[in-house]
């Protein structure tokens, strides 16, 4: 039967996709959700769903309040590193909990935002004829942020390439940022030893930043204990000399802002304050307001 069923998708052209993991993801299972116990109409859990269902089971558990939170984090990283043993936690009760969790999801007909991706890695695994056609089907693959990418979501992407795939990925290891949530830098350090025949293409030139911000950012991530290696530069220019301004709290850094504006003397209209979180922009918009400057707010809603 699964058999008929691929071959019945041969005839489909391939075209241009493109699509996050975890919505391609969410496409695959829709094919093939029978593979792992599923209707092919499932619902996706959000952190939400997933954790009030991880909170009913363990209530029928001897689980601290103080463990939950360590539950809850362990059974994201269990399902990104594809069970690997060397994640298994010391509390056996915590696997106890992990097995009863992904039987409700299948008695729920559901998928975590984890499974998305580890569900269709094991389809893959366990059915040549799915992923014979996902050999055929995609040519050229083509990957961005390749840094932020996790191990399943490394070895989705193998099972995903047939032997005449065209893989590229895009990535800088000096901006992964993103170990919190998984992401392994080890997976593009180590691409081109996977990949024998990888050409490195590096893009140094930098048409956005001036020669001294580039080299402030050489010798930071110089410091980078593993690193493929670069070296940035540009063309603009030396440009203005990097300040460092240190303030005690948020309110004195508003206060500084509102210093820097009244005294560059540009009109308000070509001035921008560029900030790196959405919370920062309260202490800003505090000082501002008492300073009597008229300020629109883009890409956040403001405070007042």
């Amino acid at each position: 039967e699964m058999k008929e069923r691929v071959f019945s998708f041969i005839g489909e052209r391939p075209g241009l996709l493109l699509k996050t993991f975890h919505s391609f993801g969410a496409t695959f299972l829709r094919r093939y959700a029978e593979c792992v116990e599923r209707k092919d109409n499932f619902v996706i859990y959000d952190d939400h769903d997933s954790n009030h269902l991880l909170d009913l089971i363990a209530a029928n558990y001897s689980v601290q309040k103080s463990d939950l939170k360590k539950l809850k984090r362990w059974v994201k990283q269990y399902k990104q590193s594809l069970e690997d043993e060397s994640q298994l936690p010391d509390d056996p009760v915590f696997l106890e909990i992990y097995q009863e969790y992904n039987k409700s999801l299948i008695n729920y007909n559901a998928f975590d935002f984890e499974d998305l991706i580890f569900q269709c890695v094991r389809i893959l695994e366990n059915n040549q004829y799915v992923a014979d056609y996902y050999h055929n089907r995609y040519l050229h693959i083509l990957v961005d942020e390749y840094q932020d990418t996790n191990m399943s979501q490394e070895r989705f992407l193998s099972l995903l390439c047939g032997d005449d795939t065209s893989l590229v990925v895009v990535g800088d290891e000096d901006q992964s940022i993103y170990r919190f949530r998984g992401a392994e830098v080890e997976l593009i350090l180590k691409f081109p030893e996977k990949y024998p025949d990888t050409e490195i293409v590096r893009l140094e030139e930098n048409y956005r930043s001036t020669e001294n911000i580039l080299n402030a950012a050489n010798a930071v991530i110089a410091n980078n204990r593993a690193r493929l290696g670069k070296t940035l530069f540009s063309n603009k220019g030396a440009g203005s000399k990097i300040r460092l301004i240190r303030n005690n709290d948020e309110n004195e850094e508003g206060d500084y802002v509102t210093k820097e504006i009244k005294a560059c003397g540009y009109d308000l209209k070509d001035t921008a304050v560029l900030v790196r979180i959405n919370a920062q922009t309260r202490a800003i918009e505090e000082s501002f307001r008492r300073n009597r400057i008229p300020y629109l707010l883009i890409g956040s809603l403001s405070f007042y």
